[in-house]
């Protein structure tokens, strides 16, 4: 009966060993209330704040989006704040000549719309919209 609790605190020690020196949290996602997730790691290479929304013509009514693609709230803070950002409908690809986070964020698209992705050189979100102008801003603070 001693071996099989030796045996169990061998497993325990290794398993916890991986734990900690694999990384398991290198990749891990924290869920938004949204249904998006904050990235522990940037979702994108970039040097500083970037943001991209994707949508379709039917949401262009959206408050978040008509605020940062007009001279709204969200536009003027992320204005104040140098954020370097794109507004694309879906259903068109990235222009050829789009800079390269842009053909990055493209890829990590999942294919639901209204879609943000937000990025800095340390973390991110990507996940639907929030729903009010707040909301957004408030996720632009936290990935500052």
């Amino acid at each position: 009966m001693l071996n099989l609790e030796r045996r169990h605190l061998v497993l325990l020690a290794v398993a916890g060993c991986l734990f900690l020196v694999g990384g398991y949290f290198s990749d891990a996602k924290i869920p938004f209330p949204d249904g998006g997730d904050k990235e522990t790691v940037a979702p994108i290479e970039v040097d500083s704040e970037h943001v991209l929304m994707l949508y379709e013509a039917n949401d262009a009514a959206h408050p978040v989006l008509e605020s940062a693609r007009k001279a709204g709230q969200v536009r003027v803070w992320m204005d104040e704040h140098n954020v370097v950002y794109r507004f694309y409908d879906v259903t068109d690809p990235p222009p050829h000549d789009a800079p390269k986070w842009v053909v990055d964020a493209y890829q990590l698209h999942d294919g639901s719309v209204p879609w943000l992705l937000i990025a800095n050189k340390d973390s991110g979100y990507t996940g639907p919209l929030p729903k009010d102008v707040a909301g957004m801003i408030e996720l632009l603070e936290q990935n500052q």
